[in-house]
């Protein structure tokens, strides 16, 4: 068989998720699929599902619909599936929950987030062979854990699925139950559904008290991406500094350089670029000091818009291919393409002859953005490109 049709197992136990998620049989699905222009077959479904055969992209797309999905959303988790089968099998037979978790953790904090989904996923299995009564806490541990790192992989859609598949396990008097709300909140907030994140911080606003000092962080910094949304940057500024003092008072430098991060952005909304570059290189310097490649990535890529914006050009061109370099080597797409993004404004301003290549490759980074980017609309503004999902 040519390896581009190999199939995944993990990708089909997904897709076999879907399907009794909604009570459908094989034969009903190939009923359902006899309307559109190709068939799926019993045994064709059957073989993706068991990971023998590798489902197209046309195939992928009629099974979006029939199971009231996204088509992305299948692209997105199948791309993700084979990303990771590339790390190699982890053993879970002869390896603790917490030891898994751990592992995790230790990569999630070096930035190196496939391989820490990698291994919350291999402590979800783990918990999933024990028959202890804890083994549903740790399986909701294990997903939320699962969440957060497609959250900060900018993979928004599944990290909404899976915090919701963590929240349905947990107890209401569980330590963890507010972490799910604060991802869904997120979640919503970066696939464009302000509405629905806001009735998520609301939620968390009322039980502020009860929330321990890094969610009460997490919660104010969310807070003031909500301020920017609706424009409140003022507000947004004072949120975003109380979320770094309740950060450091945890000694947390990853929390801290993201709300400096985000005031930054905010500093920049007011026009204030020195601010904004003051916040954004001392963000930068704590990734750096945390070692968060994806982090350090955002920053430098804030910190060449900022200097874009304030017309430091050849600043801006030197932060913005080191941005580049960082993001390219962790497919960190939305930072790719706002860093692209700006670099091909200070070309085509310039008149440079890079500009037209550069813009191929922003268009070929819009199917893999699952973030609504305010760069990807101004992109689609300025090149005259639809703005429907370029995923379907």
């Amino acid at each position: 068989m040519d390896q581009r049709e190999k199939g995944n197992p993990r990708f089909g136990k997904f897709l076999r998720d879907l399907r009794e998620e909604r009570r459908l049989t094989l034969g009903q699905v190939e009923e359902l699929s006899i309307p559109y222009r190709t068939r799926i077959s019993q045994t064709y479904l059957s073989r993706c599902e068991n990971g023998i055969a590798r489902p197209s992209a046309d195939r992928l797309a009629i099974l979006a619909k029939i199971y009231r999905s996204n088509t992305g959303v299948l692209l997105d988790r199948l791309e993700t599936e084979e990303e990771l089968a590339t790390l190699g099998p982890i053993d879970v037979t002869s390896t603790s929950f917490e030891d898994l978790s751990h592992k995790g953790r230790q990569y999630a904090e070096r930035g190196e987030l496939k391989a820490a989904f990698a291994y919350f996923r291999a402590a979800e299995d783990r918990a999933a062979l024990e028959s202890a009564p804890e083994a549903a806490t740790q399986i909701a541990k294990a997903r939320l854990s699962m969440a957060i790192t497609l959250t900060q992989m900018a993979r928004y859609q599944l990290a909404k699925d899976e915090a919701e598949r963590a929240y349905a396990l947990m107890e209401e008097k569980s330590e963890d139950c507010f972490r799910p709300l604060l991802v869904l909140a997120v979640c919503h907030l970066r696939l464009g559904n302000t509405r629905m994140a806001t009735v998520f911080l609301d939620l968390l606003a009322q039980k502020m008290d009860r929330l321990p000092l890094h969610d009460q962080a997490d919660t104010l910094l969310f807070k003031g991406n909500v301020d920017v949304e609706m424009r409140n940057y003022r507000k947004s500024v004072l949120a975003f500094r109380q979320a770094a003092s309740l950060y450091s008072k945890r000694r947390d430098l990853i929390g801290q350089s993201r709300a400096r991060k985000n005031a930054a952005v905010a500093y920049g909304k007011l026009g204030e670029y020195p601010r904004a570059i003051e916040q954004a290189a001392k963000a930068l310097d704590l990734a750096r000091k945390a070692d968060d490649k994806q982090q350090v990535a955002r920053c430098l890529a804030t910190l060449g818009e900022m200097h874009c914006r304030l017309r430091s050009h050849q600043a801006a061109r030197k932060l913005l291919l080191e941005a580049i370099e960082v993001a390219r080597k962790g497919d960190y797409h939305d930072t790719l393409f706002s860093s692209y993004f700006y670099l091909w404004r200070l070309d085509s301003e310039a008149g440079d002859r890079s500009a037209p290549s550069i813009e191929r490759v922003l268009r070929s980074l819009l199917p893999k953005l699952d973030e609504v980017l305010e760069e990807a609309e101004e992109f689609r503004r300025l090149t005259g490109l639809k703005g429907e999902n370029e995923h379907e």
